[in-house]
């Protein structure tokens, strides 16, 4: 398990992560970079029962490494929140792109990794607010005074139709396609 904290001038922040293969798969494909000092998080898990979900979630994770220096700077900048907001969503959305296009491209240079592909969380906190990006059914909670809060909804099927109205939140649970991105 790693974890760290980081004293922010309004917050504390305690950040630990820790990785479980779970009671379905036979290997481990989740990873995770924590950085309490420039205020960047992400955890990753790969696709279970595609290729290489194990590559494809590292490949997630370095690229919000890749991009830390990038994200303090943009969190601690002065300027409009809204501006700060905007630049953050920006880059939010290059680091995912990013890491989309490298796990393509490594997916076609190497046929055993093909369809490989992760779902993931990118938490950045700055001095004035938090950003936060995610994708497919990988969630954020915040943990305060006690109570936990879902942060996200999912980009599954199931969570789709529920959306939609096309299934009660009831029978989602008995659903068979739970686990199907959207």
């Amino acid at each position: 398990m790693l974890s760290s904290v980081c004293y922010h001038p309004h917050m504390r922040l305690i950040a630990a992560a820790k990785t479980d293969v779970g009671r379905r798969r036979f290997h481990n494909e989740d990873a995770f970079f924590l950085d309490s000092d420039r205020g960047v998080f992400a955890v990753a898990d790969g696709v279970g029962g595609a290729n290489a979900g194990e590559v494809a979630s590292s490949v997630l994770c370095e690229t919000v490494e890749s991009y830390a220096d990038r994200f303090q700077h943009a969190a601690s900048r002065d300027g409009s929140v809204e501006s700060i907001r905007e630049g953050l969503l920006a880059l939010m959305d290059e680091v995912y792109q990013a890491a989309s296009a490298r796990i393509y491209q490594m997916a076609e240079e190497h046929t055993e990794m093909r369809g490989m592909a992760t779902t993931g969380v990118v938490l950045v906190v700055g001095r004035r607010g938090a950003v936060l990006g995610h994708v497919g059914d990988s969630r954020a909670y915040l943990v305060r005074s006690g109570s936990v809060e879902r942060l996200t909804v999912d980009h599954t099927l199931v969570q789709e139709m529920i959306t939609q109205g096309l299934l009660s939140a009831e029978d989602a649970s008995s659903f068979p396609h739970q686990n199907v991105l959207a």
